[in-house]
């Protein structure tokens, strides 16, 4: 307790630069704003721990999330979300979940028309991965290795031989859930549990 009173003590005068005592006007003062603050630091340390991640989920964009808009020379200049994918991405944030994306595009002005649709459709942040010369997606997704990687079935642009999971390495593989979505059918359908989404998959 002593040790208390001093330490409030020496706080009122780092605080008032001048003497400070139980009778002084500044001491309940004083000793206000020294337990919100360690109010405030416990809830603090609280959120913390409750924004642990709890798996990391890589989201294919293209055809998965978004809708592509093109100009007439065939470069991708914006998007459109498909459903509320948007919200779903947040709700798996929200319980733990860190959010990466996977882009088909390579050249910097498309990444960046991926970039700016996916922040004006109010997704949640993450890193864009996209492929650099020579690597496939494989090689991103091992070098990201996420727990989950969602991504549609690539129906309309040959199918499996265009996706992601299958090609990645089978040691890796393993360890990650794959969730296959219909091409351009949004994500909606997905739980709205993190956790059931991991355990239903599997």
């Amino acid at each position: 307790m002593i040790a208390g009173f001093a330490l409030i003590h020496s706080y009122c005068q780092y605080l008032f630069l001048g003497p400070c005592n139980i009778n002084g006007s500044n001491f309940p003062l004083g000793l206000f704003l020294m337990i919100m603050g360690g109010a405030g630091l416990v809830f603090y340390r609280i959120g913390l721990v409750r924004k642990r991640i709890i798996a990391k989920i890589l989201v294919f964009t293209e055809g998965t999330l978004i809708r592509e808009v093109r100009d007439g020379h065939g470069r991708m200049t914006g998007g459109t979300k498909l459903g509320n994918a948007s919200a779903k991405l947040k709700s798996w944030n929200g319980q733990g979940a860190q959010i990466m994306y996977l882009t088909s595009k390579r050249m910097e002005d498309e990444i960046e028309a991926v970039r700016r649709t996916l922040k004006t459709n109010g997704f949640p942040k993450g890193r864009l991965y996209y492929r650099n010369k020579g690597e496939e997606y494989k090689d991103v997704a091992e070098n990201a290795l996420p727990d989950v990687i969602v991504e549609s079935d690539c129906a309309g642009i040959g199918g499996e031989r265009e996706m992601t999971y299958p090609h990645i390495r089978p040691d890796i593989r393993r360890r990650i859930v794959s969730v296959v979505v219909r091409e351009f059918e949004g994500i909606d359908h997905l739980p709205e549990s993190l956790q059931n989404l991991l355990r239903d998959q599997t």
